[in-house]
């Protein structure tokens, strides 16, 4: 590695395989994993590092589709997942780090998708013009419990990194929120 951005560089927690057949052969890519987000259908947050090659070639494979594509994780204890990336719905960045080291993030655009699990996330995402549910930022926990009991809010399988899919609609976090003060859990503070 080139002393210049040693260092700079954080530690890869294992290996992603590409591997695409255009019909006459298998091509491969390897690329070492910095953070990775897998939920049932698919990868929904990649990072990684390699050569300029290896990311322009992982970038054609990634486009290619699900059908055309299968990608390896491979965790540094020797084990491995096969998945997918889906198509339509990805953010596909590359950034020249030193000479020939590039750093490729892939990330779902799906709007459900929360990049970060953190309670200031969900409290971002739960004020946006995607819910119309008044909201506290106090009420966050209580939320992200219920949420969580019900399956609305259901964490990925994340090395690197802290993600999550939040399923709940409008009308989800109304019942929610007016559950919680019924019950007396959650309250209109008077500040």
């Amino acid at each position: 590695m080139d002393k210049s951005i040693q260092g700079r560089i954080p530690y890869a927690w294992g290996e992603v395989q590409l591997a695409t057949f255009d019909g006459e052969r298998n091509h491969f890519v390897s690329l070492d994993m910095h953070a990775c987000a897998i939920g049932s259908r698919g990868v929904y947050i990649l990072s990684t590092l390699g050569s300029r090659q290896d990311v322009i070639a992982a970038v054609r494979m990634i486009r290619l589709g699900p059908c055309r594509h299968q990608l390896s994780l491979f965790n540094p204890d020797g084990t491995w997942r096969a998945t997918h990336f889906r198509t339509g719905d990805l953010s596909i960045k590359k950034l020249r780090l030193d000479r020939d080291h590039w750093h490729l993030v892939v990330m779902s655009l799906n709007t459900r998708f929360l990049p970060s699990n953190s309670d200031e996330a969900l409290w971002q995402t739960l004020t946006s013009e995607r819910y119309t549910t008044p909201m506290l930022r106090s009420w966050i926990p209580y939320l992200r419990e219920d949420l969580e009991r019900r399956g609305l809010l259901s964490a990925l399988t994340c090395v690197g990194c802290s993600s999550a899919m939040l399923y709940a609609d409008t009308k989800e976090i109304d019942d929610a929120v007016t559950r919680g003060l019924q019950t007396g859990t959650i309250k209109i503070e008077d500040k």
